[in-house]
């Protein structure tokens, strides 16, 4: 086990920090952690030396997102990730919710895991679901996101709270799942049902190709986009890059403020020294 101070689901970590809300605090200093995955804030119990445990295997069974400006269905989503919190009541008159399952997807599917209950770890018990329709629903809620911007990350979750910190645009609202399988060990993998949701889809702005300038060591690209035409509840535009058409690899360069009321120039910083290369802006 590494760091187990950023580990929300062992049962003595939480009692410091209920500890810590109520009065004295052992860990008084819980810090932000950003996320790319379900698995940056549930540790898999079953892989622990130190405290082994157990845990459950779930796929989704449908994936359906939609299109938050069309209505439209999204076939090809880009990564995401879905966090299900569980209700614990910690005695003493505070109840709160741990992290203790999860699971990372792409296009229309998505596998990961649930912790068992035991001794040592927060979890699942037999027969429980994990069902979310309206509000928080089998003693639980689920925490949905998108990477929309591409940059690997879906934002912060500060334990000590404890509360999730999106990135804009990355949240995936109106989720629901259904149709969740009752946990079960010894039973291989299960299905944790179907899910639905909306979010704004990523929308390329322009393709633009140029050569390169050089200008004190660093190269400076300077873009301008019709700021009338991105979601304007964001405000941001995320360039990507690639060296060749053909090969479709996009890579994440920067993120940059963008207002949406007006036409705007913004210079990004590229350290590349190749004499061409192929840019794509991005409105999430």
């Amino acid at each position: 086990m590494t760091n187990l101070y950023y580990i929300p689901v062992l049962r003595y970590y939480i009692m410091a920090i209920t500890i810590g809300v109520l009065g004295s605090a052992p860990f008084s200093n819980a810090e932000r952690v950003a996320f790319g995955s379900f698995t940056d804030l549930v540790e898999n119990a079953s892989l622990s030396v130190q405290f082994p445990g157990e845990t459950v295997s779930y796929n989704l069974n449908s994936v359906n997102f939609t299109n938050m400006l069309t209505g439209l269905a999204i076939t090809n989503n880009v990564r995401f990730c879905l966090i299900y919190s569980m209700g614990v009541d910690f005695g003493g008159g505070y109840v709160g919710y741990v992290p203790v399952g999860g699971m990372d997807g792409v296009g229309v599917t998505a596998s990961g895991y649930f912790n068992k209950d035991d001794a040592n770890w927060w979890g699942m018990t037999n027969g429980r679901t994990a069902n979310y329709i309206e509000g928080n629903v089998d003693l639980g809620y689920w925490s949905a996101f998108v990477d929309a911007n591409g940059n690997g990350t879906f934002g912060t979750y500060d334990f000590d709270n404890p509360y999730f910190d999106w990135e804009p645009g990355e949240y995936i609202d109106s989720f629901r799942l259904n149709n969740f399988q009752p946990f079960q060990t010894n039973a291989g993998t299960l299905s944790a049902g179907d899910v639905s949701g909306q979010y704004n889809l990523p929308s390329s702005l322009s393709i633009l190709t140029m050569t390169l300038l050089q200008h004190n060591g660093t190269n400076n690209i300077t873009i301008t986009v019709d700021g009338t035409k991105h979601n304007p509840d964001v405000g941001t535009i995320t360039l990507h890059y690639c060296d060749s058409l053909t090969n479709g690899n996009w890579r994440y360069l920067a993120t940059s403020g963008f207002p949406w009321w007006e036409y705007e120039i913004r210079t990004m910083t590229d350290s590349s020294t190749s004499p061409q290369r192929f840019y794509r802006a991005q409105s999430p």
